[in-house]
């Protein structure tokens, strides 16, 4: 998938559009459509990641961007209590959490 389909796709989930992008960040009439021809400057490319709170390289690389999201103990906390699940079931799915991202770093797994 294109730097360029990315961005349509990250559009259409935050009901914006490219042409918005471009006067937004005062980027000239269809240049971020040219993007996959003409490669932008990490720059363009950093303020559209900001914009819709990706990394970089999700933008260049991942089939589908991932949204960034950070969780700190009070926020995990609060989740935790809102879920209204219990100490065992938080347990058991920190648990199956943990062994699937281990899984996944694993080298050559």
């Amino acid at each position: 998938m294109s730097l360029v389909e990315r961005i349509k796709i990250l559009c259409k989930e935050h009901n914006t559009s490219i042409p918005k992008l471009e006067k937004e960040f005062s980027f000239g009439n269809g240049a971020m459509y040219n993007w996959d021809v003409n490669r932008p400057t990490v720059d363009r490319v950093q303020k559209v990641a900001d914009y819709f709170d990706v990394t970089v390289d999700s933008l260049l690389r991942d089939p589908i961007p991932a949204t960034r999201e950070v969780f700190d103990k009070d926020s995990l906390l609060r989740r935790i209590r809102e879920s209204g699940l219990s100490v065992g079931q938080v347990i058991t799915t920190l648990d199956q959490v943990k062994s699937d991202v281990l899984s996944e770093t694993r080298v050559g797994g």
